[in-house]
């Protein structure tokens, strides 16, 4: 099982259908590009998304306003574990739109979102309102990814988890500071019990980095092999390599 996580996909204009007098906003969009290789290097195949929204848990999804998309993506705090139940789970209390229309057409996914009545919601709409072409990540889970040279395609089955709406990721250079610190320091285990095994993959994945950020950690883990375990360097190597 892959957990697949992206890079927000920021489309040239939103269209305005539709303003309340609460706040609340209606928009067409442009959710995702396919069969073109994104910024994570990964490339989705349109055969494999097109079956994806056309399969029976999606239409039910969308006939009962259950599909839609967080603000921003779930990331760990200290006090929290993200796994990949979190991963897989839509959660109410943190959903900022509902997207009731979608489809793939020509190269791409485009519909229309609904921003909630909730705090995210509002903030959400805000920033639509104001002009702010907000972008959309898709959050979902593969069961065959297939990786040719340094791309990734990503073809069915995929059960599509969210479309949550993102920035560019500003955390991830803080992230990776600290990471790479607890490495020379030899203290990876205590970073690895604050976040447990799948949870600094799930970490990892999130973070989205680059071919040199991923060979950074690596090559660091490598110098320090004599305080990091043998099994978490090749976890290091599979992860940096494979599952990103």
């Amino acid at each position: 099982m892959f957990l697949l996580m992206e890079q927000p996909y920021f489309p040239d204009k939103q269209k305005i259908v539709k303003k309340y007098k609460s706040g609340k906003v209606i928009a067409e969009t442009v959710f995702q590009t396919l069969d073109t290789t994104n910024r994570n290097n990964r490339l989705y195949e349109t055969s494999a998304v097109t079956e994806a929204l056309k399969s029976d848990v999606m239409q039910e999804r969308l006939e009962k306003k259950t599909f839609g998309g967080e603000l921003d993506h779930p990331i760990p705090t200290e006090d929290k574990v993200f796994t990949p139940i979190r991963h897989t789970t839509l959660m109410f209390k943190e959903m900022s739109h509902i997207i009731p229309e979608i489809g793939v057409s020509g190269k791409v996914v485009e519909g229309v979102f609904e921003t909630t009545s909730t705090h995210n919601g509002y903030t959400m709409a805000g920033l639509v309102s104001d002009g702010v072409i907000v972008g959309f990540s898709l959050r979902a889970v593969g069961d065959n990814v297939k990786r040719v040279g340094n791309v990734e395609y990503v073809q069915s089955p995929i059960t599509m988890v969210a479309y949550d709406c993102v920035s560019f990721p500003s955390h991830k250079q803080a992230y990776l500071k600290e990471i790479k610190l607890h490495l020379e320091q030899g203290k990876i285990d205590e970073y690895l019990r604050q976040y447990k095994l799948e949870g600094f993959c799930a970490l990892l994945e999130h973070l989205n980095l680059t071919k040199d950020e991923r060979q950074l950690l690596y090559e660091t883990a490598n110098k320090s092999r004599d305080t990091v375990p043998k099994s978490l360097l090749e976890m290091f190597k599979s992860v940096s390599y494979h599952i990103l």
